[in-house]
């Protein structure tokens, strides 16, 4: 007597990283903001197609998906600007078809040397050094963070 397959649905699992770094949503919000940019961009039959739901949450999100439309979740996650009150950016690290094999993949949390706070022409903000020479500058204000770069007298970036 053969097998039947199986009729569940194929899932995949994208791995999605949120920029600036350091921030982390809350995961009702986020799963709010990925089901709207599904909607927006491919309306309600494409979306209930894709089936998006936030899985896990390790300061990065792992959104599950049906298998096949990986590719519309990573074109609507580009789209999200915004989640919650924070201006947020969804950037794609990788998709697999398993929970194990994409929590391998996920890189920890970069470690912070160290943390001060600076006040940068009246304006105060919270300097965090990372490895590899990075540094992030912190405003928490009415309106949210924003970001800052420096310059030199030329005008060029560093």
């Amino acid at each position: 007597m053969s097998q039947l397959p199986s009729q569940r649905d194929r899932r995949r699992y994208v791995l999605v990283r949120f920029e600036p770094e350091g921030v982390s949503p809350d995961p009702r919000e986020v799963y709010a903001a990925v089901a709207e940019a599904c909607t927006s961009l491919w309306g309600d039959a494409a979306a209930s197609e894709i089936l998006p739901s936030v899985m896990a949450w390790e300061g990065q999100a792992i959104i599950r998906c049906r298998r096949g439309t990986e590719d519309r979740l990573a074109t609507a996650l580009a789209t999200v600007t915004r989640v919650g009150e924070a201006r947020v950016a969804m950037r794609t690290v990788t998709t697999s078809g398993t929970l194990h094999s994409i929590r391998s993949r996920a890189s920890p949390e970069a470690a912070v040397l160290w943390e001060r706070k600076l006040g940068i022409g009246g304006r105060v903000f919270l300097a965090r050094a990372y490895a590899g020479q990075k540094v992030d500058l912190i405003e928490k204000g009415i309106k949210g963070q924003e970001l800052l770069f420096f310059a030199d007298e030329d005008g060029e970036v560093r």
